[in-house]
C-alpha cells in the first residue's frame, strides 16, 4: 500500500511538474506576443516609406478630395501629381498591386468612414468576378487586423483565421521584412513623395494583331459579386461619386464579358457611379511607347492615360 501511494504521489508530482512547464512556456509565448505587438504597431506607424506606409496611411490617415484604388495597374496608371496640378485638389493613389477585392474594398470602407471624398477612381477589370476571392494575396491587411473593416472583413470571409490573426506573432508573420526594410533602404518599395504611385519605365516590342474577342463568357463568383455589391452600397449610401476604371491592355482585347456585363448593370443602377472603359481605346491599343508589358503602362503611357481621366473629371465631376 506504501508502495502505491508512492507511485500516485511520482505521478502527481510529475504531472504538475510537466502542467507547470507548460504554463510557464504558454505565459512566456503570452509575453512575447504582447510586446512583438507593441513593438511592430509601433514601427508600422512609424516607417517613412514602402508598402505599410502606404497602407497605413490608406486605411488610417488620407483625407484626399479624391483616392485611387486597385491592383498593380491603378498603382502604376494614375499619377496624383499630375491630377493635382490640373485639378486643384488633393489626391492619393492607394493602389497595390497584387491586390484585388478584398484589399479594395478595406481601403475604400475605412476610408469613407472617416470621412466624405470628393471622388474615388476605382480600376476594375472585364474578368473581375471570375475567380473567388484572394485572400492569400491580402495577408498585407493582416498586421491591420485590429482595423475595424478588416477585422469584420475576416470574421465574415475566414472567421477561424480571424480567431489566429488575435495573436500579434501571426498578425505580423508575413511582413517582417517589408516592414523593416524601409528602416534600412529607403525608396525600395515606392517613395512617399510620389503620393502612392509606382512609375514603370521603359518599354517593349509587342506582337501587333488586329484582333477583338468579342465576349469572355463566365460564370460569375457569388462572393466576388458580393463583397463588390458591398463596395457600391456602402458609397452610394454616403452619397460618394464613384468611378470605375478599365485600364488599355497591349493586344487583349475583349469587347465584352459576363463581368463587363454585371459592371454595365450597376453603373446603370447608381446615379453617382460611372464608367470609364480604356480597353478598346485606339490611343492606347498596339502602341508599343506606352506599355512595360502587355498588362502595365510605362511612364509615358500612365501620363497619358492620366490626362486622358482628367479631362474626363473636368467634364463629369464638380470638384468644387
Amino acid at each position: 500500500m506504501l508502495v502505491n501511494l508512492f507511485i500516485s504521489n511520482f505521478k502527481n508530482k510529475k504531472l504538475l511538474y510537466l502542467l507547470s512547464r507548460v504554463l510557464i512556456i504558454i505565459f512566456v509565448i503570452l509575453v512575447i506576443d504582447f510586446f512583438t505587438g507593441i513593438i511592430l504597431k509601433n514601427i508600422i506607424t512609424r516607417v517613412p516609406d514602402g508598402r505599410y506606409f502606404k497602407l497605413n496611411y490608406s486605411l488610417n490617415k488620407n483625407e484626399s478630395d479624391i483616392f485611387i484604388v486597385g491592383s498593380s495597374r491603378g498603382e502604376t496608371h494614375f499619377i496624383p501629381k499630375l491630377m493635382q496640378d490640373s485639378l486643384k485638389v488633393s489626391v492619393w493613389n492607394a493602389s497595390r498591386g497584387n491586390q484585388g477585392l478584398p484589399y479594395i474594398y478595406s481601403v475604400i470602407i475605412s476610408s469613407i468612414e472617416r470621412y466624405k471624398p470628393k471622388l474615388i477612381i476605382m480600376t476594375v477589370e472585364k474578368h473581375f468576378f471570375s475567380s473567388e476571392l484572394n485572400f492569400e494575396s491580402a495577408s498585407i491587411l493582416e498586421p491591420f487586423f485590429d482595423n475595424k473593416t478588416i477585422n469584420n472583413l475576416y470574421k465574415d470571409k475566414l472567421f477561424t483565421k480571424s480567431i489566429l490573426l488575435n495573436s500579434n506573432l501571426i498578425k505580423y508573420n508575413s511582413s517582417y521584412f517589408y516592414l523593416l526594410r524601409p528602416l534600412i533602404a529607403k525608396d525600395k518599395d515606392g517613395r512617399s513623395e510620389d503620393l502612392g504611385f509606382n512609375p514603370l519605365y521603359g518599354s517593349f516590342v509587342g506582337k501587333k494583331e488586329d484582333k477583338i474577342n468579342e465576349y469572355y463568357s463566365y460564370d460569375l463568383n457569388k462572393e466576388s459579386v458580393q463583397l463588390f455589391d458591398q463596395i457600391i452600397s456602402e458609397v452610394n449610401a454616403k452619397n460618394i461619386n464613384l468611378l470605375l476604371v478599365i485600364s488599355p491592355r497591349y493586344n487583349i482585347r475583349f469587347k465584352e464579358s459576363s463581368g463587363f456585363d454585371y459592371i454595365k448593370k450597376v453603373c446603370n443602377s447608381y446615379d453617382n457611379v460611372q464608367l470609364l472603359d480604356y480597353s478598346m481605346d485606339k490611343d492606347f491599343i498596339y502602341q508599343d511607347e506606352y506599355f512595360k508589358d502587355v498588362r502595365h503602362l510605362n511612364f509615358k503611357g500612365a501620363t497619358l492615360l492620366t490626362n486622358k481621366t482628367i479631362a474626363y473629371i473636368k467634364k463629369s465631376y464638380s470638384m468644387n
